[in-house]
């Protein structure tokens, strides 16, 4: 019997893939391109998801580096802005530098993305094909819920960088 893989676009933490992964599997079917996520799921019953690898930061700009700390602090069930990131880090203006930073994790990144959406509460759709999908079904799985035009509620998800280290809080 042949095993299929598939490949999965983005990275899924462990945590979230443990409650949640057989509802991503559809998912993960449309998926097309494999350019970021380093979890595989196993056509063979019983077969386990890889384990998410910790960034290691020493290879990252300290920009970058910062960024992937403030979107670890996310808690689970929250939401952020790009701008909002770029806010608690002291660079209120640097917005896209928080997208491109997110953009270039790596395949097995533990840092939850997915958590990070636009301004408007609702999920870009830039970069890999079907991402978007993706990201919206992990944070459904969190918890969060979007209305018919696509939008989370910054009221009952926003995240106000509760948590968030005090090295890393804009002086």
């Amino acid at each position: 019997m042949n095993e299929t893989r598939v490949r999965l676009d983005l990275i899924v933490s462990s945590a979230a893939s443990r409650t949640s992964i057989r509802s991503l599997i559809p998912v993960a079917s449309q998926l097309s391109s494999t350019r970021k996520l380093g979890y595989t799921v196993g056509g063979i019953k019983g077969r386990s998801l890889i384990p998410p690898r910790r960034v290691d930061c020493r290879m990252s700009d300290p920009f970058s580096t910062s960024v992937y700390r403030a979107v670890r602090a996310v808690p689970r069930g929250r939401i952020v802005s790009y701008g909002g990131v770029a806010s608690l880090l002291g660079r209120p203006r640097a917005a896209r530098g928080v997208g491109q930073a997110l953009r270039a994790l790596p395949d097995d990144s533990d840092v939850p993305w997915w958590r990070v959406v636009n301004r408007n509460a609702e999920i870009s759709n830039r970069g890999t094909p079907h991402a978007h999908i993706l990201q919206k079904k992990l944070l459904q799985t969190e918890g969060v819920r979007f209305n018919r035009a696509g939008r989370a509620d910054w009221t009952k998800y926003g995240w106000d960088g509760d948590g968030l280290p005090s090295d890393l809080r804009a002086r």
